[in-house]
């Protein structure tokens, strides 16, 4: 029976040859997704292995960090300092770390698994009305601000590092581990396409390289985006992701209003003064940048930690002009 269950999971993506194979307690069963650091399996612990009910019962998402990085001596120790701190986050709203370790030289992580989609597949670059914008940005505000209050700066929030559970819960990943941003490393990783991304949510003194990055660089990326999704896309615009670095260093970002002018200008302000270029001009914590939206569109502080459909709570878009 073990035989046959390892040939359906080798079966399953026959172009990863990994795939069924040990790596440290956990057995790799399918590929999740990769980018230029790690590449992200479900596994479940090989003590189960044989016995479906309990391999699905016991599924994590293991990432494994690529050989050529996991090489660097400063990774290391700050991905092992840092994943320590990871494993204390416990809030609603972000993945948990499970379980780390290295296995013949290969760093993993396992955590939770979400059964679900990114925040980017499910919103994708579509302009949403704010009350629905809202109850995304709410848990996930929340669930940063909780992070910092710990200690943990995240480095590199997106919508592609947020998950959106089949029970409409949205959970933050990727917490606590470590990250260079130095634009030497930037400039390899944006021609090769890989690894960070658009480098459009990343805050200017991080693009910059500027050491001990607090909590403004996390506000920044939920600034950007909330931008995103209030207008459908990202504040600033270039071919060459070196040309669109130097933009947001120098230039203020457009109104949001040049794209949709009936959201309220109070609103406006709020996320615009979160993607202050100069940290200290941005609001002191991310729950001030969070408030100062909800009390534009005429919110309160919810503390609800999962996305309702805004339609049920009986909110509708903002229109016409507003202070």
């Amino acid at each position: 029976e073990r035989g046959a269950i390892l040939e359906e999971l080798q079966k399953s993506e026959i172009q990863d040859n990994r795939l069924g194979q040990v790596i440290g307690p956990y057995r790799l069963a399918r590929r999740l997704g990769s980018g230029g650091m790690a590449t992200v399996y479900a596994a479940f612990p090989n003590d189960v292995f044989g016995d479906p009910d309990k391999q699905n019962q016991n599924m994590v998402a293991l990432k494994l960090v690529l050989q050529e990085v996991a090489k660097e001596e400063d990774f290391r120790r700050r991905f092992m300092r840092e994943v320590e701190i990871s494993r204390r986050l416990d809030h609603p709203n972000i993945v948990h770390t499970i379980d780390w370790g290295e296995h013949l030289g290969e760093l993993y992580l396992a955590m939770e698994l979400v059964d679900g989609d990114t925040l980017r597949a499910l919103v994708g670059g579509k302009m949403v009305p704010p009350m629905e914008a809202m109850s995304y940005l709410v848990p996930l505000f929340e669930a940063v601000d909780y992070a910092h209050r710990q200690g943990v700066v995240h480095r590199d929030l997106k919508p592609d590092n947020v998950m959106v559970s089949r029970l409409r819960t949205l959970k933050v990943m990727d917490f606590g581990l470590a990250k260079r941003h130095d634009v030497s490393r930037l400039t390899r990783i944006t021609k090769t396409g890989t690894a960070l991304g658009t480098p459009g949510y990343m805050a200017p003194e991080q693009i910059m390289g500027k050491e001990n990055l607090g909590p403004q660089v996390d506000q920044y990326a939920l600034g950007v985006m909330a931008y995103e999704f209030l207008t459908g896309g990202l504040p600033y615009h270039a071919e060459d992701p070196i040309a669109l670095m130097f933009k947001q260093c120098s230039d203020p970002p457009p109104s949001l209003r040049q794209f949709e002018p009936r959201l309220a200008k109070a609103l406006d302000r709020a996320v615009l003064k979160m993607l202050s270029i100069e940290p200290v001009d941005r609001y002191p914590d991310v729950l001030s940048g969070l408030q100062a939206m909800q009390e534009a569109l005429g919110m309160q502080l919810s503390g609800v930690h999962k996305i309702h459909d805004w339609q049920t709570l009986g909110m509708r878009r903002s229109g016409g002009e507003h202070d």
